[in-house]
């Protein structure tokens, strides 16, 4: 990639991720972020067609960046406590990106976008399971309640919640067998 093209991307993100600490997706404005940023808005257009699809682009780095550092993510299932743990890790080095893309609400996208990737994986290497109905809405309440969890509870990072969360999740997965 041109090292323009890289500077002025990162320098688009960067002034989104400062307005976005500061409030609420919905509140951004192309003009805004395009002085910080210091680029004409055309300059924005250029890469992105709106603010959301930003965010939602920079959500999805975060997503694959998760997915990526747990090359075990079908785990899930099989050993919920660990996969609740190397999430927590992965939380905590990028608290700040997280708190930032994912804050008022947004956690849902996360979540959700983890829950299916996660799924899209453990099916893939086990198809026999895709038709269980039971094993699939264990998947799902692992992922939704666990995770909803973390972000409620974590952002301080105490071991004892992730302790605990690994240990209901383990409970969970041992009482749908």
């Amino acid at each position: 990639m041109d090292l323009r093209v890289q500077r002025t991307r990162k320098s688009i993100v960067n002034a989104f991720l400062q307005l976005r600490a500061k409030q609420p997706l919905e509140k951004i404005s192309v003009k805004e972020l395009s002085d910080l940023a210091v680029i004409n808005k055309a300059t924005f257009y250029l890469y992105f067609k709106d603010i959301y699809e930003l965010a939602e682009s920079l959500e999805y780095e975060l997503i694959d960046t998760v997915l990526k550092e747990m090359p075990e993510i079908d785990l899930f299932a099989s050993n919920p406590s660990e996969c609740v743990f190397k999430i927590a890790e992965c939380i905590k080095a990028k608290g700040k990106l997280f708190e930032v893309l994912f804050s008022n609400g947004r956690q849902e996208i996360f979540i959700s976008q983890l829950e299916k990737k996660v799924k899209s994986v453990v099916y893939e290497k086990n198809p026999e399971l895709r038709s269980n109905l039971k094993y699939d809405l264990m998947l799902t309440v692992l992922m939704q309640g666990v995770l909803n969890a973390l972000f409620s509870n974590d952002f301080q990072h105490r071991p004892e919640v992730v302790s605990s969360l690994g240990e209901i999740a383990d409970s969970i997965v041992i009482n749908c067998k």
